[in-house]
C-alpha cells in the first residue's frame, strides 16, 4: 500500500470505528435498536443487515472485535488496498447475511463483527500467500482448524461468559467463505488485468 492508499485506509477505518462506537453508545441508551433481527428485517427493516454487525453485545465484546480488527490491520495491511478491503469487509458481511437469513432460520437475532473479521483474516492470509507463503498457511491453518472445532464442538472456550452472550459460530464459518470467495475473485481479477 503506498502513501496516497493509506491515508485513504485509515480514513476507510476511523469511519468504521467511529461508525461502531456510535452504534454501540446509541443503542447503550437505548437511543435506536440497530441490531440483525429477523422479525423487523422482514416488516422492512433492511438497514439492519448492515447495522447489526456495527452493534456489539457490551463493550467487552466491542473491545474484543477492535482487537481482532487491529490485528488483522497490523499483520495485513501491506497487502491490502481501501478498495480491496472495502470489497472483502461488505462481501463478508454479505456472505453472513445470506447465510443467517437462508442456512440458519433459526437465528432471530446477531450483533457483532466477528462473521466479518473471519472473512477479513482469510482474505488477508490469501493476499499475502505470494509473498509470506508459511506464514499464510499457518493463518489458514489455524482459521481453518479453528473453524471446525466451532462446528464440531459448539464451544468458544469462555467467550461467552467473557462478552455476556452467545457466540454464533455459523457466522464465523458464512463470513470466512464470503472472505475466501472475495479473495480469489479479486486475485483473478488482478490477474487478468494488461501489465
Amino acid at each position: 500500500m503506498n502513501v496516497s492508499q493509506s491515508k485513504y485506509f485509515i480514513a476507510l477505518l476511523i469511519a468504521l470505528v467511529t461508525a461502531v462506537l456510535l452504534f454501540q453508545v446509541l443503542d447503550e441508551f437505548k437511543i435506536i435498536q440497530v441490531r440483525y433481527d429477523r422479525t423487523t428485517i422482514n416488516m422492512g427493516e433492511w438497514w439492519r443487515l448492515l447495522s447489526g454487525h456495527l452493534l456489539h453485545l457490551g463493550w467487552v465484546h466491542l473491545a474484543l472485535n477492535l482487537a481482532g480488527l487491529g490485528l488483522i490491520i497490523a499483520l495485513f495491511w501491506r497487502y491490502w488496498t481501501t478498495i480491496n478491503f472495502l470489497l472483502v469487509f461488505m462481501l463478508s458481511l454479505v456472505a453472513v447475511d445470506i447465510g443467517l437469513w437462508w442456512l440458519s432460520p433459526e437465528v432471530r437475532w446477531y450483533v457483532g463483527l466477528s462473521g466479518i473479521l473471519h472473512g477479513l483474516l482469510i482474505a488477508g492470509a490469501v493476499f499475502s500467500f505470494h509473498r509470506e507463503r508459511l506464514f499464510s498457511i499457518a493463518v489458514m491453518a489455524i482459521v481453518i482448524g479453528k473453524l471446525a472445532w466451532e462446528q464440531i464442538t459448539h464451544t468458544s472456550a469462555g467467550t461467552e461468559k467473557l462478552i455476556g452472550g452467545h457466540v454464533l459460530f455459523d457466522a464465523h464459518l458464512y463470513g470466512f467463505t464470503g472472505g475466501v470467495i472475495t479473495a480469489l475473485l479479486l486475485l483473478l481479477l488482478n490477474s487478468r488485468k494488461p501489465l
